[in-house]
């Protein structure tokens, strides 16, 4: 059974660092961004030079690119009792901006520590955030058995969590740059290209218009050059054939 409004109010201290009535929703809670923050990089070839944790002050903001992850750890400790157990997920407001959540999607019972959300810009734009702002929200419910174990949670973002990440993808916006630079890279080579053929066919013809041509037009071995008088080409002349007397 889900618990409601009152029963979280009741429980508040218990369930959660530094409480606030204020974000109680219904039968919910909200969670704030905290002051560690990952976002993926958006060119695959910036990751290998390291992209760090991004370390937030009191309502330092922060953007999440189209297409992008990002690992936010949340302000609040949580201490979920060995007879419950949470539900987490990303406030409706911020799921119409295209964030949605990717991590695990319940508290374990026993569970102590921060969360961490991995969140996916699967918008259009980028989603601009800050630290304290109340994106999450958690329910909490009963379970049969008490858990005779507890977890402890998390305290900062890993570095194995962010090596999973830390690859990069290129988004929409970076790879229609990539087409449009490309593009630009194939024309270039297209005019380079027709400009060397070009030359290549105008070489070709005039060796060909250059060249002697044979048949009977063709000078004869030992011939003559035509001669030329008064500006017009005469026939070389040639000796008549002998014919004996009568």
């Amino acid at each position: 059974m889900f618990w409601g409004t009152e029963r979280i109010k009741a429980a508040l201290p218990d369930l959660i660092d530094d409480p606030c009535v204020s974000r109680l929703d219904f039968a919910s809670y909200h969670l704030r961004v905290g002051r560690e923050v990952y976002v993926s990089p958006m060119e695959p070839k910036r990751a290998l030079r390291g992209v760090p944790k991004i370390l937030l002050e009191p309502n330092q903001g922060f953007v999440i690119p189209p297409g992008q992850f990002a690992l936010i750890l949340c302000e609040e400790e949580v201490r979920m009792p060995s007879d419950a157990i949470g539900f987490i997920s990303m406030r409706a407001g911020y799921k119409h901006r295209g964030l949605v959540n990717v991590s695990g999607f319940h508290v374990d019972p026993g569970y102590k520590g921060h969360l961490i959300f991995s969140v996916f810009n699967a918008g259009p734009n980028p989603v601009p955030l800050a630290r304290w702002e109340p994106c999450f929200v958690i329910w909490f419910a009963d379970v049969d058995t008490k858990c005779p174990h507890e977890r402890t949670g998390f305290n900062t973002i890993p570095s194995a969590s962010i090596g999973a990440l830390s690859r990069g993808m290129y988004s929409l916006e970076s790879l229609a740059k990539r087409v449009e630079r490309h593009g630009i890279y194939f024309a270039v080579l297209g005019i380079l290209f027709g400009a060397l053929f070009g030359g290549v066919l105008t070489l070709t013809v005039s060796l060909l218009r250059g060249a002697p041509m044979g048949g009977a037009d063709a000078a004869l071995p030992g011939a003559s050059p035509p001669s030329v008088s008064g500006g017009l080409a005469t026939a070389p002349e040639r000796p008549l054939p002998f014919r004996p007397p009568p």
